[in-house]
C-alpha cells in the first residue's frame, strides 16, 4: 500500500526520438514503455524472479501484496488482455514492454518465438546433433523427428515442418 508519506520511486529516464522511454531503477534494471505508459513511472517496478518488470499491489480479497506484470498491465490498457492466452513480447525482451512490442497469442505461436537453449548444438532452433549415432542430427518440429547423416538434411526437414506449421496456424488449423 502506498502511505502519504512514501516517496514516489526515483528512476533515471531517458527518451528515445521514437517515443520510447527507458528507465533505470535503483538496482540498475533498465525496462522500457511507451510514452502513453508513462503514468505508470510512478510505481516502483523491479524485476520478478522469472525476469519480468513487476510491482507489487495490495488486495483487499487476499490481504497481502500482488505480483503485477509490467506487460499485463499495458496489455490491458491496450484492450488485448485474455486469461486464454498468453502475452507474447515480439522482440524476446522480457524488460520492453513498449506497445508495439506486446501481443496476445495463444501458448503454442508463444512457444514458436523462443531463441536457442542452452543445450543446442547446431545453432539452429530444432536441430542438434547426437554423438556416437550412424545418423548423429536431428530434426524436431512437434510432433516429428527425424535423425540424418548430415547437419544440411536435417536442417531442410526442420524448414518444411515449420513451413506446414505456419501453414496450418494461418488457417487457424493447430
Amino acid at each position: 500500500r502506498r502511505g502519504p508519506n512514501k516517496p514516489k520511486p526515483i528512476y533515471e529516464l531517458t527518451t528515445d526520438v521514437d517515443g520510447t522511454i527507458k528507465f533505470t531503477n535503483d538496482r540498475r534494471e533498465e525496462m522500457f514503455i511507451s510514452q502513453e505508459d508513462n503514468d505508470l513511472l510512478s510505481y516502483y517496478w523491479k524485476k520478478d524472479i522469472y525476469g519480468y518488470p513487476a510491482r507489487g499491489r495490495w488486495s483487499r480479497e487476499k490481504n497481502y501484496s500482488v505480483p503485477e506484470k509490467l506487460h499485463h498491465v499495458i496489455a490491458e490498457r491496450m484492450g488485448i488482455l485474455d486469461s486464454k492466452k498468453t502475452i507474447d513480447h515480439i522482440d524476446r525482451n522480457k524488460n520492453n514492454a513498449k506497445r508495439d512490442n506486446l501481443r496476445c497469442v495463444s501458448q503454442l505461436v508463444n512457444n514458436l518465438n523462443k531463441g536457442l537453449t542452452v543445450q543446442n548444438s547446431s545453432g539452429v532452433v530444432g536441430v542438434g546433433k547426437r554423438k556416437g549415432r550412424s545418423k548423429p542430427w536431428q530434426a524436431v518440429c512437434r510432433p516429428n523427428r527425424a535423425y540424418f547423416a548430415t547437419f544440411e538434411e536435417a536442417l531442410a526437414q526442420r524448414e518444411d515442418w515449420v513451413a506446414e506449421r505456419d501453414l496450418r496456424i494461418a488457417q487457424g488449423d493447430r
